[in-house]
């Protein structure tokens, strides 16, 4: 099929493409209305919510966040919404420079994504025509997965293409700013077809006769994506020799150190390296440092890390820097009162990069990224609570980590490290409130029960009713287990799928209907998967006998060659290991790269990730990582197979 064809085809499908339906001068999206059916860049509109009419219905504390979108960028801000009757309604200005906007609502608990299409609104011009290059960033949007991820969005990988192609055929200006984007989404949408426009671009480059530093760049890009290795060291050879200070030469030096694995010559190598080039910015470089600084501290050489990562340019790098090198010092009990120091840099860079919002991305809200620099903080400080406890200084690593633990999003780890440090200052009583608290919320781990019975132990000099607390704690984690299950609670089809087994039996979705399926996207290399298997063969076991319910563990994203070699990855976990899973294989898009079928279909960005589809094949839960409780994520699965069949 030749590559013209192919593009004029899918330029025909955005032609008709709405993104509403519009009345009078209003533009009615969904849930969602903006007083300008053809909003315009620096324009005041108002938009009106009407939360009933979407998924959020009966949520409280909706909020609202407004993307604009500006080329391949992103950017964020809050939205005020004021409540009238049943409509959240605000007044917004259109930033001068966008070329699309984006909402997003969501509640605690849910988001609200339009029947998964969002609410993604072009911009137009003074003529009332859309903007140029407005196709082409919502198009990038949706092909993007880091940026459609959050968003949440899910849409048609060949008309999202359609729209680049379109915009850049009808604007030609905009070929140099998105040529090359564009033919790299398509190659990964589309191996056969994407490879002809790429060779198609390789010759017009080729054909000029002075190349400059972007256009050998580019050229070397097209060959780094076709996999044509000679090619690409020649480019690259040719752009190093011509641009001896450029980036490519820069990159080349870092990997060399990368490369080097004699940490005094690569050492040497990287202080060559600023000689060069100078201490640029460049984000290659603070991943060389994080790197040296940690072989230099896995060596012993302490004070050579901290010279090394006093070059990193990176706030935020530097202070995960900080942290990852104090945290194995706080483990061994090694050079603690040189970790206390390193720690307690950590803590001050992330109160400075909340204040100052330098290094928030575009893409988050001030909002967001405070909230996420107070979960890191979090996380620091419980670095710098067990220094000071190791250091024998429990009270003051009792005040920091009471700063943490117990907290929305605490790592149940810190929750525990909280009560050991309690019990070891005799706080026999808070330590058994706090035990309790955390175990009944479902933010503790495995090892919480023991720490719970000695608490309870030592702060009542028996064991004398303490089977009875348990009983206690018990029915309450599985209350809160439900209640917690009926919030996140969705509804909507599953995709259908057919997959065989590792037997070679295929097993459709369709072949299930009338049973409760849960479907558990896994992979051997996913560290996380593994380690929640202990607490899913508890639930296999639990339900094995169960007809009306169905475990599929859908092996996805594997590394693997082929089908075949996915396969035997497969085959080798299973019999290394005790679980008695239902494994099946998704299968490769074909003509596409490193895109598999049913996890593509149900959104899957990242694994573990489970799905609880209902009797009548409705997706009734969606859920992603893993806690580290087994014991909470078989009490998570119980509630949602009940409530998924229609009890509790």
């Amino acid at each position: 099929m030749k590559p013209k064809i192919v593009l004029y085809a899918l330029a025909l499908l955005i032609s008709s493409a709405g993104c509403g339906k519009r009345s009078g001068q209003t533009l009615q999206l969904g849930a969602l209305q903006l007083s300008s059916r053809t909003p315009k860049p620096g324009e005041t509109i108002e938009i009106a919510y009407l939360p009933n009419h979407s998924n959020l219905k009966g949520t409280q504390g909706i909020r609202a966040v407004l993307y604009h979108l500006v080329g391949r960028d992103i950017y964020a801000q809050a939205v005020a919404m004021q409540a009238k009757n049943d409509t959240l309604e605000a007044t917004i200005q259109v930033p001068d420079s966008a070329q699309a906007l984006v909402f997003k609502f969501t509640s605690k608990y849910k988001t609200d994504n339009n029947g998964d299409k969002g609410y993604v609104i072009p911009l137009y011009g003074k003529d009332d025509r859309v903007l140029p290059g407005a196709k082409a960033a919502i198009g990038d949007l949706y092909l993007e997965f880091g940026r459609s991820n959050f968003l949440d969005i899910k849409h048609d990988a060949d008309d999202a293409l359609a729209r680049i192609d379109s915009d850049i055929r009808a604007h030609p200006e905009l070929k140099k700013a998105w040529q090359e984007a564009y033919l790299t989404q398509y190659y990964r949408s589309n191996r056969e077809v994407g490879k002809g426009l790429i060779e198609a671009r390789i010759d017009q480059l080729e054909a000029q006769a002075d190349l400059d530093e972007d256009g050998l760049s580019s050229l070397r890009s097209f060959y780094h994506i076709l996999a044509d290795r000679e090619k690409y060291d020649s480019v690259n050879q040719i752009l190093i020799a011509k641009f001896p200070h450029g980036k490519a030469a820069a990159i080349q030096a870092l990997r060399k150190i990368i490369q080097t694995k004699d940490l005094t010559k690569a050492t040497a190598l990287y202080e060559q390296y600023k000689t060069e080039f100078g201490n640029g910015t460049h984000s290659d470089q603070d991943r060389v440092i994080s790197r040296l600084a940690q072989q230099l501290l896995h060596k012993g050489n302490l004070e050579a890390a901290m010279r090394i990562a006093s070059d990193m340019h990176s706030r935020s790098r530097l202070m995960r820097l900080y942290n990852n090198m104090a945290w194995p010092l706080a483990e061994k009990g090694k050079r603690l009162e040189k970790a206390q120091e390193i720690s307690q840099k950590s803590l001050e860079l992330v109160e400075e990069v909340k204040a100052e919002l330098t290094e928030k991305p575009t893409y988050m809200t001030a909002g967001e990224y405070r909230a996420e620099m107070e979960s890191r903080y979090a996380a620091y400080a419980d670095t710098y609570a067990l220094i000071l406890f190791k250091r024998g200084k429990i009270r003051e690593a009792i005040a920091y980590e009471s700063k943490v633990a117990g907290t929305a999003g605490a790592d149940p780890e810190v929750n525990q490290r909280y009560i050991q440090f309690l019990l070891a200052d005799k706080q026999y009583d808070q330590a058994l409130a706090h035990a309790q608290q955390y175990m009944e919320s479902g933010v503790s781990t495995s090892g919480m029960q023991a720490y719970l019975k000695e608490a309870y132990q030592k702060a009542h000099h028996s064991l004398k009713g303490y089977e009875a607390l348990l009983t206690k704690v018990k029915a309450t984690q599985k209350k809160q287990a439900m209640a917690a299950a009926k919030r996140e609670m969705i509804d909507k089809p599953a995709p259908h799928f057919s997959l065989k087994d590792l037997k070679g039996n295929e097993v459709s979705l369709t072949s299930l209907k009338g049973k409760v399926v849960v479907l558990d996207f896994w992979a051997t290399w996913c560290h996380y998967c593994i380690a929640s298997f202990p607490a899913m063969q508890k639930a296999v076991d639990k339900y094995k006998n169960d007809d009306t319910v169905e475990f599929l563990f859908v092996n996805t994203l594997e590394n693997g060659k082929n089908a075949e070699a996915r396969k035997k990855r497969a085959q080798d976990f299973t019999a290394r290991n005790p679980y008695t899973f239902h494994i099946v294989m998704d299968e490769e898009k074909p003509l596409h790269s490193k895109q598999f079928q049913v996890a593509q279909a149900y959104g899957v960005h990242g694994i573990p990730a489970k799905f609880i589809i209902g009797p009548e094949g409705h997706i009734k839960f969606a859920k992603s990582g893993y806690g580290g409780d087994e014991s909470a994520l078989l009490r998570e699965i119980e509630a949602m197979v009940a409530l998924a069949q229609g009890k509790g």
